[in-house]
């Protein structure tokens, strides 16, 4: 169940970037220190930085001085409780020296004998980064503590969790063990008995918990669930025709369902796939959500919950794609609560991007994976001297992005060629040296998050209607947010004078998904080229018929099915067999519907497992983005 979110917004906040009134300064502790406490540690931690990154063959700017200098400074103002109630984020570009910035702090807060009694928690997104900060930091064990569900990452010390100064977890943890409490109520992650003054979040903080169910999933627990009580399977039947029923964009109230009866269907249940859609029902018991549109006539339940307490501000967020991403800035607008440390953006002009007008969803891969994969192997051997790293879409059981890249590679290309999957493409430096990433496709969300993740970043409830082209912005944020992170990887990770060091970078996405027209923005000086695959020959015969079919059908509902039959009734095909052999799977025509965006899909009521191809994209679609004409190809 995919997560997000933070602090309920009060009357108290305010969009202000600058420090607001007095009466909301943070003070949890008496102190009596000096006027220049603040300023030394600061001082010294800064030095120390410099001194590093100077060592890794950085020059800072004026501006990129600065911005570090206030994400220690806010450290710093925590360590004396003089930091306001805020949220202060620092979106500084990948590798510019945030987290350089946070372990060297950590290590002068140690040696700092008028900071004996301050305590640090650090969030981070994995337990990788925990093993990898606590090495760099050099912390002695008796200083710090590691809480996460991995005993054997817990054993990097054995200091109490509540006797060490500076404890590390997972957002994760801090998420289920708050369980939407006060964070000062909460002594798991207290320091002798207090909250810890200073807490930092490292990556995304998300705007709130999305919680989605279909009716799809609904039904696919009925079976399960009579074995749990038939008297509820009966009740969840029910819910789950209604819900197929009602419009999209309508509200739809739950029932209140029985807590023993789910929680008894989740022990059962234990790591089966199906417990997360148990967890939702259990979260969308008598709520209010909003109806959104699935696959045919499937509809999604979508409802905006937040998850961390206001009291766990002031709270430092080191995300290097926040300059991106929309759900800070309507955060910042709506809410308040919120302020934008100084930055420096990165100048990306060493960097090439080449872009690929094509679908290369998870759908689409796992239809049209043979050819994806040639078009990415023919990407990689550009420069088959280089490393390459290619981010793509994580493995199941239908599909191995890994495998088909490799086979069409060959072993020679493979050898060089590394991958990695959406999920961990961020806060990674394993390929900080590699010249060229290609990014196999885009990591895409259902359109039902992006309207959940608009509604949390503004804090409106799902009764407040909230206008398409917001929930527009949040999706190419979103996408912005996972290209900046994976494009981070590779070296143009690296800084110097300001810029990135050179590198080539390789973007398949769909022409709707308005990724290539914010490449510039999102890498400030880049050369952005379009990119064609070699020799690619035209469709021809009914393959082509079939294409102008769809793309007039397109023309006239972006959004809707097109039926296999329409379709073969229009080129005069009237045996399925044949039209799936010719038609169907024709490696061309896939990449062809690949380039639109289109996937085979399955409609109720109608014999086959897909009967019909349907936009993947179906927000774009239905706020009225028309499919571009072919560029390359078939000139249909």
């Amino acid at each position: 169940m995919p997560h997000a979110h933070a602090f309920e917004s009060t009357a108290d906040h305010t969009a202000h970037v600058s420090h607001p009134a007095a009466e909301l300064v943070c003070s949890l502790h008496s102190y009596d220190r000096s006027d220049t406490a603040s300023a030394d540690l600061t001082t010294s931690t800064m030095n120390e930085v410099v001194n590093t990154l100077h060592h890794y063959g950085q020059d800072l700017s004026h501006n990129h001085h600065n911005a570090l200098q206030s994400v220690i400074q806010t450290m710093a103002d925590m360590a004396e409780g003089s930091a306001e109630r805020r949220v202060y984020v620092s979106s500084l570009d990948p590798g510019m020296g945030k987290t350089t910035s946070l372990i060297v702090f950590l290590r002068q807060l140690m040696r700092s004998h008028i900071h004996q009694d301050v305590a640090v928690l650090v969030c981070l997104s994995r337990k990788a980064e925990i093993e990898r900060i606590v090495e760099d930091a050099g912390l002695d064990e008796v200083d710090f503590a590691v809480l996460t569900r991995d005993e054997e990452v817990n054993a990097l010390s054995s200091t109490p969790v509540g006797e060490a100064r500076v404890l590390f977890t997972t957002q994760q943890m801090l998420l289920s063990r708050l369980r939407g409490g006060r964070f000062e109520s909460c002594p798991t992650f207290h320091y002798q008995g207090l909250p810890r003054e200073i807490r930092v979040w490292d990556e995304a903080m998300e705007p709130g918990q999305v919680v989605m169910l279909s009716s799809d999933d609904i039904g696919g627990l009925l079976g399960f669930l009579r074995r749990v009580s038939a008297d509820f399977a009966d009740k969840i039947d029910d819910l789950m025709e209604r819900l197929r029923k009602a419009d999209i964009g309508s509200l739809f109230r739950f029932p209140v369902l029985e807590p023993e009866v789910l929680q008894r269907a989740v022990a059962m249940l234990g790591d089966d796939r199906r417990t997360a859609h148990v967890e939702a029902l259990a979260e969308l018991s008598d709520q209010e959500v909003r109806v959104a549109s699935g696959w045919g006539s499937q509809r999604v339940a979508v409802l905006a919950k937040t998850l961390l307490p206001e009291d766990l501000a002031p709270v430092l967020v080191l995300d290097a794609s926040a300059r991106v991403r929309e759900t800070y800035k309507l955060w910042n607008e709506q809410r308040g609560g919120l302020v934008y440390l100084p930055t420096a953006t990165k100048d990306y002009s060493p960097l090439t991007i080449h872009f690929a007008k094509k679908g290369a969803g998870k759908s689409s891969w796992e239809q049209g994976g043979v050819a994806l994969a040639e078009m990415v192997a023919e990407m990689r051997c550009r420069k088959l001297e280089e490393r390459c790293l290619i981010v793509h879409h994580k493995a199941d059981r239908h599909l191995d992005v890994p495998n088909l890249v490799s086979t069409a590679l060959g072993p020679d290309a493979s050898a060089n060629t590394s991958f990695l999957h959406w999920g961990m493409h961020r806060a990674t430096n394993e390929y900080a040296d590699v010249p060229t990433v290609v990014l196999a496709g885009t990591f895409n969300l259902p359109p039902s998050h992006y309207l959940g993740l608009a509604h949390a970043s503004l804090g409106l409830p799902m009764a407040t209607t909230i206008p398409e082209d917001v929930v527009k912005r949040v999706e190419l944020g979103e996408h912005g947010h996972a290209v900046v992170q994976a494009v981070g990887r590779g070296a143009t990770r690296g800084c110097s004078g300001g810029k990135c060091l050179p590198g080539d970078v390789y973007i398949i996405a769909a022409a709707g998904s308005g990724i290539e027209a914010a490449l510039r923005d999102w890498f400030p000086g880049a050369t952005v080229k379009r990119w064609y695959p070699a020799n690619r020959p035209a469709l021809t015969g009914k393959v082509a018929q079939a294409a102008a079919f769809i793309k007039q059908r397109l023309k006239d509902d972006p959004v809707g099915p097109i039926l296999f039959q329409d379709v073969m009734d229009h080129i005069g095909c009237r045996d399925r067999s044949n039209f799936n052999r010719t038609v169907r799977g024709n490696e061309l025509f896939k990449l062809w519907l690949s380039d639109k965006g289109l996937v085979e899909v399955k409609l109720p009521g109608i014999r086959g497992k897909a009967n019909a191809f349907q936009a993947e994209l179906p927000l774009f679609a239905a706020a009225g983005v028309e499919f571009p004409p072919d560029v390359q190809g078939s000139k249909i």
